[in-house]
């Protein structure tokens, strides 16, 4: 008789935790498959301290860590992220979608510092295009 090996139902996991063949755009939709309760992009939620920890024990098949760091990254840095990080006591999820914890006023004041300097930012970057393709506004011919 032939003797068959078990196969495994573990999906494999690339050893290299440097390279990914996914974008984090990619990487990102994955995730948003993956734990639908806590991911959207339409209207997020603050996560869970932590939990980008949980993601990489259980991150899909063929995911590294570098691209879960890349979509953890996208997301969290988006504005809509962001203003949802701005008030304090604001409920923090876990990948279930179940409160766990409320977003501590460090953490309230430093999201609303980076929206604050990405309005200056913008707004400098708005001046300066101004500048550059009309000139500055006191330099005009007067006839």
């Amino acid at each position: 008789m032939e003797k068959v090996e078990p196969q495994s139902t573990v999906p494999e996991i690339p050893e290299s935790t440097t390279e990914s063949p996914l974008t984090g755009r990619q990487a990102l939709a994955l995730i948003i498959e993956r734990w639908p309760k806590a991911f959207s992009a339409k209207s997020p939620r603050p996560l869970a301290r932590g939990v980008h920890r949980i993601i990489l024990r259980e991150r899909p098949a063929g995911m590294s860590h570098r691209a879960v760091r890349w979509a953890l990254g996208l997301y969290v840095s988006t504005n809509s992220y962001l203003k949802a990080l701005t008030v304090p006591g604001a409920q923090r999820i876990d990948l279930t979608g179940a409160v766990v914890e409320l977003v501590r006023v460090e953490d309230a004041v430093h999201a609303t510092e980076r929206l604050n300097k990405r309005v200056r930012l913008s707004y400098k970057k708005k001046k300066q295009k101004a500048v550059s393709a009309g000139g500055a506004g006191d330099s005009r011919e007067i006839r």
